[in-house]
């Protein structure tokens, strides 16, 4: 369950990994050997017309071994994922393109095949769109010298 209201992506993103953490500690504490949990992927946040990706396999276990502490947490951990998604979709609509692919490689730390996968660029479209960002931010911030 979601206690804080504006949290930023990073925010949310710290907090899906120590619910993710205490998930684990929960499934070796009752002896369980698969976790169901997915990370925030490409394939959350395009809808339509995106690359074929590879299939993800999860394996459930059964609902009657889960026990209550067990299910508030994997509930807690899709409520931060399904927001940072909506985070992310609402940013790449209201935002340039550059400013979301400068946050997510700056901020976000993504990988520039994930961030090229989101736009349906080349990573070297991404990487041409990301360092002429960062040369005018840097233009923008020197002083003019006469």
């Amino acid at each position: 369950m979601i206690l804080q209201k504006n949290l930023t992506i990073r925010e949310i993103f710290n907090e899906m990994k120590l619910l993710k953490i205490r998930l684990i500690k929960l499934y070796e504490k009752y002896k369980i050997s698969n976790i169901p949990i997915n990370a925030v992927t490409w394939k959350d946040i395009v809808v339509g017309g995106s690359k074929k990706g590879d299939i993800m396999l999860n394996k459930e276990i059964k609902k009657e071994l889960m026990n209550d502490e067990i299910e508030i947490v994997k509930e807690s951990y899709r409520d931060y994922r399904n927001l940072a998604i909506e985070k992310i979709k609402e940013m790449i609509a209201t935002k340039t393109t550059e400013e979301c692919i400068t946050y997510f490689r700056d901020e976000l730390k993504w990988k520039w095949d994930d961030i090229a996968k989101v736009f349906d660029y080349s990573v070297r479209q991404c990487q041409r769109l990301y360092y002429k960002t960062i040369n005018m931010q840097d233009v923008a911030q020197c002083p003019i010298k006469k």
